[in-house]
């Protein structure tokens, strides 16, 4: 085998690309997992609207103002996936653009 590689090179560099490929469509479809019933900045409040404040949104769980933001890359796009910092329940989802 090792031989077979050695008089074709080309052939370990189209395996390795093809292992990076594999590997990039792994990642992105655990990121769309992630985002996967996540409702947008709009839906979250007509769902809960009690969670709109004065000073911004809270946690429907926990009541917490004290939202993290997790930024996800995905095809060339760029979304928020904003979460509880206390309960680590994933609230909402905003469009940050493209990068």
């Amino acid at each position: 085998m090792l031989r077979f590689i050695n008089n074709h090179p080309e052939i370990l560099i189209l395996i390795i690309i093809a292992v990076i490929f594999l590997l990039q469509l792994y990642m992105y479809f655990q990121k769309a997992k992630q985002l996967n019933g996540v409702p947008d900045v709009k839906s979250y409040l007509a769902s809960h609207p009690k969670c709109k404040t004065g000073h911004g949104i809270c946690c429907y769980v926990c009541g917490s103002k004290s939202i993290s933001l997790y930024k996800i890359d995905r095809l060339g796009k760029r979304t928020n996936l904003h979460l509880c910092k206390h309960c680590n329940t994933k609230l909402y989802q905003t469009d940050a653009g493209i990068l």
